[in-house]
């Protein structure tokens, strides 16, 4: 393309005061970078909000941190424009909060034509899905189902890893309970074959309420808040529970959980912090599975869509608030 391409990308000019805000960012008006040798130019269509970019925004423990006045990373779903791919292919990259974005085409995922929504591949046909199988059955199950260890609780149960990892434990003859915000978000999750659902609007004890959701105690437990209910369940927990710290929301404003060291022994309590970068060597079955139950209608999935480039701060706050249900996505329109 021999014409200049007007751009706008969102840079980070504030590191955030425990969750992000709107005011941690600015929104610039740059030239496209032409693509050289071995590059595509993407125009960017979906923008993904997941809890990593306020990891990354704030600190190093989940990779390098964005730099200030620097453009803000992100995943993304895009048409290629220009460049070494077709025009016109379907293409998933790290494309930075922008409108286009010049990148190698090396690292973009081709994405053929699929029965499923195209957004799909920002969720359940990506890292979503993925750290959803593969940490309910290469780090929760182990093949454990045949002991009588059924109840399974996970946190955040209406955001996307814990929605697809609940279908998939639904499917295993689980019994799933969820903790999610509000009725609307519960009565969900009983839709989706939840067996009991708490309210974490409701919940003034956490011990007492998982207690009364798991009169048989919990067996697995799938964590992405940390937090107060992670201490809860550690105290609820049966003997030989697994859980799994995929996440930890609660804590970006507030105090970490305090967990007790007697609680964990006497128990004999097997805790294990996830992250799914060190499965890849299981993303291509975890993908092929998910694939599958994707085109046998057995995962449904919920989405909450914003419209605008400008919106994606209030939409990543949005998501870590837990507004709105299922995968938050960005639109970007002409």
């Amino acid at each position: 393309m021999s014409k200049t391409i007007h751009n706008q990308e969102i840079r980070l000019v504030r590191r955030p005061g425990g969750k992000v805000s709107f005011d941690d960012f600015s929104l610039v008006d740059t030239l496209v970078r032409p693509a050289q040798e071995g590059e595509v130019l993407v125009k960017v269509r979906w923008l993904s909000m997941d809890t990593y970019l306020q990891e990354r925004a704030s600190g190093d423990a989940m990779g390098p941190m964005v730099p200030l006045n620097g453009r803000m990373i992100g995943r993304g779903l895009g048409t290629v424009v220009g460049g070494t791919l077709p025009a016109g292919t379907l293409v998933r990259g790290e494309f930075g909060w922008q409108r286009y974005a010049t990148v190698n085409a090396a690292d973009l995922i081709q994405l053929p034509p699929s029965p499923v929504p195209e957004t799909w591949h920002l969720s359940l046909l990506s890292i979503p899905g993925l750290s959803a199988w593969l940490g309910l059955h290469r780090c929760l199950l182990q093949n454990r189902l045949d002991h009588g260890r059924k109840t399974l609780l996970i946190s955040s149960a209406a955001g996307t890893v814990g929605s697809i990892a609940g279908q998939l434990a639904v499917k295993c003859g689980l019994k799933v309970i969820g903790i999610a915000g509000g009725p609307e978000k519960c009565a969900r999750l009983r839709d989706l074959g939840f067996a009991e659902v708490i309210d974490r609007h409701q919940v003034q004890n956490w011990h007492e309420a998982i207690r009364r959701a798991a009169a048989d105690g919990i067996d697995f437990y799938f964590d992405n808040v940390g937090g107060k209910v992670l201490e809860a369940v550690v105290q609820s927990a049966n003997a030989r529970a697994r859980l799994l710290l995929c996440g930890h929301s609660s804590e970006y404003e507030s105090q970490g959980a305090q967990l007790h060291s007697q609680d964990i022994l006497y128990k004999r309590l097997a805790i294990e912090g996830f992250l799914v970068w060190e499965h890849s060597d299981g993303f291509a079955d975890a993908g092929r599975a998910l694939a599958e139950a994707a085109a046998a209608g057995e995962i449904k999935l919920d989405e909450t869509i914003h419209h605008g480039l400008a919106n994606a701060p209030s939409a990543l706050r949005d998501m870590l608030d837990g507004r709105g249900i299922g995968k938050h996505l960005v639109k970007l329109e002409d």
